[in-house]
């Protein structure tokens, strides 16, 4: 078992395991929640050696999916939060 995982919670309408096969395909893969979080979010594993642009790629592979799912947001929001930490001088 990894200690090192985030979670994301699912916004509303995104349906887990449609999300999660998609994710798959997209080529990141991601676990269900467990218990009472089943079904509400998805959690992502990040042991080893993670590198700043693998970080940059998952989000922009989850941004990718989320809007595969007719989610309603800026794209690239999450990218770029992510990069304006990651890359703070």
């Amino acid at each position: 078992r990894a200690n090192t995982v985030s979670t994301v919670l699912y916004p509303s309408g995104i349906e887990d395991l449609a999300f999660r096969e998609k994710l798959y395909q997209n080529g990141v893969l991601v676990s269900a929640g467990k218990g009472v979080l089943a079904g509400k979010l998805f959690r992502l594993g990040h042991m080893g050696s993670i590198t700043e642009n693998e970080v940059v790629t998952t989000m922009s592979i989850i941004e990718k999916t989320l809007s595969e799912f007719s989610y309603d947001f800026k794209l690239g929001s999450g990218i770029g939060a992510a990069e304006e930490i990651l890359f703070k001088e």
